[in-house]
């Protein structure tokens, strides 16, 4: 037996074969555009959990580095004022060993006018 020749068919029915096909393959090609519209979907729904996140945690470390920025300053104005202090406390102790210096000067001093005034009255006692 010999096959059927296809062009001895017709015109209408190869038509529609190829109806049938192209609608099979669009039919293809939407569930395959469903898909992969399933898979953007949940990839976007991930990614905008994650960038919520992210400005969360950034906003986060902002709060922190603003924290951190009013504690520096408020340590560099302690550290300022300890160099003040320290300052301050080494001129006092060179006015304290400048007064200490001038004392024993005093004394001495005193001791060596009352020495001088014994030795003039001596002097002077032994002129008359």
């Amino acid at each position: 037996m010999s096959e059927p020749k296809k062009e001895n068919r017709g015109g209408s029915r190869v038509h529609h074969a190829g109806y049938r096909k192209v609608r099979v393959e669009m039919f293809a090609m939407v569930e395959q555009l469903i898909c992969s519209n399933a898979i953007l979907t949940a990839s976007l729904q991930h990614n905008e959990l994650l960038q919520r996140k992210a400005h969360l945690k950034r906003n986060a470390l902002r709060e922190e580095i603003s924290d951190t920025r009013a504690k520096v300053e408020e340590l560099k104005f302690d550290y300022d004022e300890f160099e003040k202090t320290q300052y301050n406390l080494g001129l006092l102790e060179k006015r304290m060993m400048s007064i200490s210096s001038l004392e024993e000067q005093i004394k001495f001093l005193k001791v060596e006018k009352l020495d001088d005034a014994i030795g003039n009255a001596k002097c002077r006692k032994q002129e008359n």
